[in-house]
């Protein structure tokens, strides 16, 4: 949600807050889970959008080929390897052992799978995570570059290489050190693996782009909410998208605004062609009159939750000839703050939310159980929640890595003030195109939070 864009900037400022806090103990047993179970999982895909253009690659991957070469493991007998199911990672036993020894390797995941209908269509293949180097070859051709960074959502455009009926996927994926590639090093394990959702989505060859740095292409822009005082243009935003046209004629569409959520303004509609080929930049100022605030997590005696995580939902429709073509949903969360530091020749008062003094207290977080490594399923981030609120938090430091979309989504609902991170820990690479690499993870994390 992007309420967390300029928190995360201004937190920096308050390291010495929530550095030296410990982290959470966890020592409860990964269990599976069931049909029944996986079925009321919501969709956690990237694209913002829903069942209605995102299907999960669920179900049964054959999982082998240890440092196998493409060509060998492109002709391989998968009968003979492993059946997994994702999220999966190769290190969920000897990455928790405390060994210190846990492989560092690469192996490769095959399936097929079924598209429908090709017609009018463009494919992607999106990867919530996988670590760390990932290879991706639909019915035995190269789908793009190799992804490099293993802690962010990722897409590749599979249209050309696809056809109506059954299709082979095969998907590389190397853990080892890698000195283009933060992290080089760190107190934490690089398990190895597609330990995230995978999905398949098809849109409309007019959609919102969905080719921007695994982000939805929905972006939600408000004006500086560093203050002391109530900003004057608080619920005041920006909607803006890049919106394609991949076909081959002019296509003339509507595109719709919708928000949803107290005193939110009625929808607006415009009506826009774009040509063949090219893209058309939408943007659309908004306003919420009076927004009810986002307010954090008060663990206080009789205190009023009902704002505690209050956000607003906007939805961007586009339709042609009436018939909804793509749709992208996403959260806003309206609030202010302030961090008053005696580093400035302030009084040093900390951390300020909505005017209110707003003490920061928390915990460090990473992604990983003993028996599941990184693997971890949305039952069991909802524990890990279920614990910090026990323990009366109201801040998280997830380090040192993007966390999956589903944890940042419980601190949003929760009212949890989220530190996050990049994987740039203790060393950079020695390779030239280290900094590159890093600068692309950063820009990942920003556009897809």
């Amino acid at each position: 949600m992007k309420l967390r864009k300029q928190l995360a900037a201004s937190l920096l400022a308050a390291a010495l807050a929530v550095s030296a806090i410990p982290m959470v103990p966890r020592v409860y047993a990964a269990e599976p889970v069931s049909t029944a179970a996986r079925a009321e999982i919501p969709l956690q895909t990237a694209s913002g959008r829903d069942s209605a253009h995102v299907s999960e690659l669920d179900g049964t991957w054959k999982f082998g080929g240890q440092n196998l070469s493409d060509k060998k493991a492109l002709s391989a007998d998968y009968s003979s390897w492993s059946d997994v199911t994702i999220p999966h990672t190769w290190n969920a036993t000897d990455g928790e052992d405390g060994g210190g020894n846990y492989v560092r390797t690469s192996y490769w995941y095959h399936r097929e799978f079924t598209v429908k209908d090709i017609s009018k269509k463009r494919i992607y293949i999106e990867f919530l995570g996988s670590n760390t180097k990932t290879d991706l070859y639909i019915n035995g051709k190269k789908a793009g570059e190799r992804h490099k960074g293993g802690y962010t959502a990722f897409r590749y455009d599979i249209t050309d290489l696809v056809k109506s009926g059954s299709n082979k996927m095969d998907v590389r994926v190397d853990n080892t050190i890698d000195q283009e590639i933060a992290p080089i090093s760190g107190d934490f394990n690089m398990y190895g693996g597609r330990y995230r959702r995978v999905y398949l989505i098809e849109v409309d060859d007019v959609h919102i782009d969905l080719a921007d740095n695994g982000s939805s292409g929905l972006f939600l822009t408000t004006g500086n909410m560093r203050s002391q005082s109530r900003p004057a243009d608080l619920g005041e935003f920006k909607a803006s998208a890049k919106i394609v046209n991949d076909g081959n004629t002019a296509k003339k569409i509507s595109v719709t605004t919708h928000i949803e959520g107290e005193n939110a303004p009625a929808d607006t509609t415009e009506d826009i062609e774009i040509k063949a080929g090219s893209a058309y930049q939408f943007e659309k100022n908004c306003k919420v009159e009076n927004p009810t605030l986002w307010e954090g997590a008060d663990y206080s005696k009789n205190s009023d939750q009902k704002n505690v995580g209050y956000s607003y939902k906007v939805t961007l429709t586009l339709k042609e000839n009436g018939t909804v073509i793509d749709e992208v949903s996403d959260k806003i969360g309206f609030r202010y703050f302030y961090i008053d530091s005696s580093n400035n020749g302030e009084s040093g008062e900390g951390f300020f939310l909505n005017g209110k003094k707003y003490p920061l207290r928390g915990v460090n977080r990473h992604s990983c159980l003993a028996g599941v490594g990184s693997a971890m399923t949305e039952g069991q981030h909802d524990q890990d929640m279920e614990i910090m609120k026990e323990l009366g938090i109201n801040t998280v430091r997830l380090c040192h890595y993007p966390h999956t979309d589903y944890f940042y989504d419980l601190c949003d609902e929760n009212g949890i003030i989220v530190w996050t991170e990049i994987p740039l820990v203790n060393i950079p690479g020695s390779a030239a195109a280290f900094e590159d690499v890093t600068k692309a993870q950063l820009t990942e994390l920003i556009k897809q939070q």
